[in-house]
């Protein structure tokens, strides 16, 4: 049987070639009277145990769960939760579509660091923002930098990593004029290669992500601040306040002059 840390060292090499994006995170509480309740998986899946105890039985593979490990589970296995005693067993699952059939467990060095950034990164998806989204995104990178800081050369810039830095500098310059090849510049990639690169990380193309980022900040200043449509638009990077009522009834679904109103 090949050992955790050899598992731990091939799953960190998925993750800096870009294969390893989390679709998913959830958090479970599970009940002894849950027991014996199966599935099969379908999914690559991290097993955070929180709080209680249990006994994660992936077919004839079988890992205490307990709080400070991490569990590694694939698609293809009999999936079952063993809760044990009678308080309940809390854990957060990170899903990803994967390809391997790694299953093994492994006692985390930040245990306490990781969980902490989990549980932020559940609130954070949970105001389903695309800045809050983003951030979660960040603290997704913390978290899976911090589980394979052993195996990980600084020196490795994954795709997702470049992308990442893409929508920090989106962020940070929206209010210029920014054009996908401004874009395609900063990111060192073709135009065509970064709009590719990005609507597989960001299940959008940056354009898009562009525009509803600047809608965004304009609804909250149309809602927190004293400034008129007009002046919205330039600081949202519009100089043509009418072209800017116009995107903003597409992608919002009313005029910028009713949230002023409401």
């Amino acid at each position: 049987m090949i050992d955790s840390s050899t598992l731990l060292k091939d799953l960190a090499k998925e993750y800096a070639y870009g294969s390893i994006i989390v679709t998913n995170i959830n958090k479970f509480r599970r009940l002894s009277s849950d027991n014996h309740m199966k599935y099969l998986t379908t999914k690559g899946a991290l097993i955070f145990p929180i709080r209680g105890k249990g006994v994660v039985h992936f077919g004839s593979n079988t890992f205490l769960a307990e709080r400070g490990k991490m569990i590694h589970g694939c698609p293809g296995e009999q999936l079952e939760f063993e809760v044990l005693g009678d308080e309940p067993f809390y854990h957060i699952n990170l899903y990803y579509d994967c390809a391997n059939n790694f299953l093994f467990d492994i006692e985390l060095e930040d245990g306490e660091k990781i969980i902490e950034l989990l549980e932020n990164v559940l609130s954070l998806k949970q105001e389903g923002t695309l800045k809050s989204n983003y951030q979660a995104e960040e603290l997704l990178d913390e978290i899976f930098e911090s589980i394979f800081s052993d195996c990980l050369h600084s020196s490795i810039k994954t795709n997702q990593q470049l992308i990442k830095e893409v929508v920090s500098y989106i962020h940070c310059h929206y209010k210029e004029n920014i054009t996908l090849q401004t874009l395609a510049d900063y990111s060192g990639k073709k135009s065509d290669q970064l709009s590719y690169l990005f609507y597989k990380y960001m299940k959008i193309r940056p354009i898009n992500y562009l525009i509803k980022y600047r809608l965004e900040q304009a609804i909250k200043l149309l809602r927190e601040e004293d400034y008129t449509v007009q002046e919205v638009a330039a600081l949202v990077g519009y100089s043509d306040p009418l072209y800017f009522s116009r995107i903003f009834k597409k992608h919002v679904g009313y005029s910028p002059s009713q949230v002023k109103i409401n």
